[in-house]
């Protein structure tokens, strides 16, 4: 099978292997199921355990992109990727006339070197060149690789360039947290107000999300009917946010949190069930509620779900103060007693605490 060299990006990103292949694969079953394709997706280990070779192949277009990828320090590097398709036997059909002339010559004249070396060069040039499939073909299987921002981790040397969009503007909570001066967990400890962005850990306590059942700290669903918001329901429990200098508790109690949006799911209203049906239906007066039990097929409802869980990027920009901490303890004269205090982000009116997972901030941040 012919191969060919596909641009790819050369810089790690941070997603771990494990997590990147997930979404690859969500992205393979999405496609099948919303073209028909004969789509396929093999994962082969290689070797050492920090590389992987994931193949998407398209059976009936008979192309495939094969990436090699490298796990390190948490994240994930694309080493190589190429592209490799089946010749039709209708595209080999040509090049046996060419084949049977040069091997009467080569009989006739004594040259059967020179004729295998030009059979050889003729088909090389002829599969490789002509029978390289269209970008029609491989664009499509290149884009099931995702993107970083507005960098296509693998793509089609072919494709013409892309007019980057104009980036969209942020929210309030976003465009407070991308003006404020950057900051690390130790600088802020020390008295340093700023922007903290790290990743996220789990507390004590953990929410589990209502779409997608994911256990995280916090959930947002925002539902809508077609031309209408309906309302917004979250949930929230305390949180850890890790950077290279240390670790940061924060109280979200009262935060102010931008979720993008990880989760967008349909349903006419006979569809909801269980505890998703009550928790939408805090949403509705009684009248309200009484009219879609009535006409339960007249109403769509569009629910978008956003989830901030553990090893997630963040940012956050808050007030710390010292609180009692229940976990650590120290020794004292023989007893053990309860350490006095740590510190903790919360939310206060004159300084808010505002919390985000927009990667758009992110990349901007580190600009």
């Amino acid at each position: 099978m012919p191969t060919k060299s596909l641009d790819h990006r050369a810089r790690p990103f941070d997603l771990s292997l494990e997590k990147y292949v997930e979404g690859v694969r969500a992205a393979v079953d999405e496609r099948a199921r919303a073209t028909g394709d004969d789509l396929e997706l093999q994962l082969e280990d290689e070797p050492g355990g920090d590389r992987a070779q994931l193949t998407v192949r398209d059976a009936g277009a008979r192309t495939r992109v094969v990436v090699t990828l490298e796990a390190r320090d948490g994240g994930t590097r694309v080493v190589e990727a190429r592209v490799g398709w089946r010749v039709r036997l209708a595209y080999q059909l040509p090049t046996l006339a060419p084949t049977v002339l040069l091997a009467f010559v080569g009989a006739g004249w004594g040259v059967l070197a020179w004729t295998q070396l030009c059979l050889s060069v003729l088909v090389l040039l002829y599969t490789r060149t002509i029978t390289y499939p269209s970008l029609r073909r491989v664009a499509p299987l290149a884009e099931l690789f995702g993107e970083i921002g507005d960098e296509a981790i693998v793509s089609d040397p072919r494709a013409p360039a892309r007019m980057l969009p104009a980036a969209e503007p942020l929210g309030p909570v976003d465009a407070a947290l991308h003006a404020a001066p950057s900051t690390s967990i130790e600088q802020h400890q020390g008295g340093e107000p700023g922007r903290i962005a790290g990743r996220i850990r789990h507390g004590d306590r953990v929410v589990r999300a209502p779409l997608s059942e994911r256990v995280c700290a916090y959930w947002e669903l925002r539902v809508s009917e077609p031309a209408l918001p309906i309302g917004k329901l979250r949930q929230r429990e305390p949180f850890v946010i890790e950077d290279a200098s240390g670790r940061l508790h924060v109280s979200p109690a009262e935060a102010q949190i931008s979720a993008e949006t990880d989760r967008v799911v349909e349903y006419r209203w006979h569809e909801l069930r269980g505890s998703l049906r009550d928790l939408v239906s805090r949403l509705y007066s009684p009248s309200e509620l009484r009219a879609r039990d009535r006409r339960p097929h007249a109403y769509t409802l569009t629910i978008e779900e956003g989830v901030i869980e553990e090893g997630e990027e963040i940012a956050v920009l808050g007030h710390s103060i010292l609180q009692h901490d229940p976990d650590a303890s120290f020794e004292l004269g023989g007893y053990r007693a309860q350490a006095q205090d740590r510190r903790c982000l919360v939310h206060s009116a004159r300084a808010p605490l505002l919390v985000s997972d927009n990667p758009a901030l992110h990349e901007r941040a580190r600009v």
